[in-house]
């Protein structure tokens, strides 16, 4: 499945996402994602633009992220 929010829309990729919310307060929460992928098929690119790295169409060979938000309510 295509998802914006899993590597970046990129296509050909395989790999893992975690992801977890801890709410210090009512109205505060903090969130964190982290992810990983290699490509399924290294002779095919990810294909679309990623958002992340910028690169207008050139093949990721190895895909991380870590992404930490705090979130406040008022």
């Amino acid at each position: 499945m295509i998802d914006p929010d899993n590597f970046d829309s990129l296509t050909n990729l395989k790999g893992w996402v975690l992801n977890g919310n801890y709410w210090l307060t009512n109205s505060i929460s903090l969130g964190s994602t982290a992810s990983s992928a290699t490509r399924v098929n290294s002779s095919v690119g990810t294909g679309g633009l990623s958002q992340d790295t910028k690169n207008a169409g050139v093949p990721l060979s190895r895909y991380w992220l870590l992404q930490v938000d705090l979130n406040v309510k008022f």
